[in-house]
């Protein structure tokens, strides 16, 4: 922004790296200290989201001269210097970071009522109120933008697309800082989820000094350990963003493939040893939807998998090729090493012991049967 307003000031890695390390730690002390108030900062964030959505879509179109649809629905660009085919491809993956926090509604299943209900109604109406907003901004903005060459090499793009399609500086202005906020707003969402997911890994003994980050404060009632590790994790990666921005863009996709990866593993494992093995449950696809969307993920997702490691542009340059492919490798080299080198031992797993959850002999065999408070499932009569 400030580069927007001067533009003979050229900002700093290091600079942009403060500002990150600032928000991270307000980040962190606001989930810390006032636990109570994140539901009520979601819906708020939630609230503006939607609305600011409305409001930027109407001005956009109301502001902007409208291309002619043959201009925005047959013209094709494609600067990568691929194949348009592999082109399209890439550029759909990429738009695979819209949905990266997706999986935060499974993170806190254990503090939602009736999880079994609510959780795959929070998946659905996260994808329906994503779709249902993100293909009518994408196409409105696509008509009333012109210089496609100017918004891709911007500081800042996203200025740039509403400085093109409302022809307005201030209004601009506004509406950016309207996104950043939104983002703010993303931002406490993946870090009261990243705190309970390291409590909840931390509680089936699978960090270091797990007994340590397991704890939950008393008056807080929150896991304050392991968001404050988090929050200690979170400022100290944003120094690899100083050395070297390629590296810290590798990891940041890594997160959307390993995500996409990890979601579809389970899927996998049920196409291939069957729906039998699945437990009573609300939201069940049945028989014949459930193999075929599973079959869809698997294939999906193992495409993308590879799409992911493609280079954007040709010719690759050291400083635009994608490392995701040598960051994967690393990662699966340090899990193995800190499986192999001991947790292997003490890991114990997630207790099943909770929230209406039976064992019955026949667990051995997989076999686990939720009780009606876990699945939403009226109980039997």
């Amino acid at each position: 922004m400030a580069s927007i307003y001067h533009p003979d000031y050229v900002g700093k890695q290091w600079q942009v790296y403060m500002i990150y390390a600032l928000i991270t730690i307000a980040t962190c002390v606001f989930i810390v200290l006032l636990p109570k108030w994140i539901p009520t900062a979601e819906k708020t964030f939630l609230m503006v989201s939607l609305v600011g959505m409305v409001a930027a879509f109407i001005t956009v179109l109301a502001a902007s001269d409208i291309k002619q649809p043959a201009k925005v629905f047959s013209q094709w660009s494609n600067s990568t210097g691929w194949p348009d085919g592999l082109a399209f491809l890439l550029a759909t993956g990429q738009a695979m970071y819209g949905f990266l926090g997706l999986d935060g509604a499974t993170h806190m299943a254990e503090e939602l009522p009736n999880p079994g209900r609510n959780v795959p109604r929070i998946l659905i109406l996260i994808m329906l109120i994503g779709c249902g907003t993100a293909v009518p901004w994408t196409v409105a903005f696509i008509f009333s933008t012109n210089d496609l060459d100017a918004i891709s090499s911007s500081a800042l793009p996203i200025f740039d697309v509403f400085l093109q399609a409302i022809n307005s500086r201030s209004a601009a202005t506004f509406f950016t800082v309207w996104i950043i906020f939104i983002y703010y707003g993303a931002l406490v969402s993946c870090f009261v989820t990243s705190g309970r997911l390291l409590w909840a890994f931390s509680r089936d003994n699978g960090l270091p000094y797990s007994t340590f980050f397991a704890k939950v404060h008393p008056t807080l009632d929150a896991p304050v350990n392991a968001t404050v590790l988090a929050g200690i994790f979170i400022t100290i990666f944003g120094l690899l963003y100083i050395a070297s921005t390629t590296a810290f863009n590798s990891i940041v996709a890594l997160a959307i493939m390993s995500s996409n990866i990890t979601c579809t593993i389970p899927q996998a494992i049920v196409l291939f040893r069957g729906r039998h093995v699945l437990s009573p449950r609300y939201f069940d696809l049945g028989n014949i939807f459930g193999p075929l969307i599973n079959g869809f993920s698997l294939l999906y997702v193992s495409l993308f998998s590879v799409l992911f490691c493609f280079p954007i542009f040709l010719p690759v340059k050291v400083d635009s090729m994608n490392y995701v492919s040598v960051v994967f490798v690393g990662a699966l080299v340090f899990i193995a090493i800190l499986w192999w080198g001991g947790k292997r031992k003490t890991f114990v797993g997630p207790d099943v012991q909770i929230d209406g959850i039976e064992v019955p002999a026949s667990i051995n065999r997989g076999d686990l049967h939720a009780a009606p408070a876990a699945t939403g499932l009226p109980a039997k009569s």
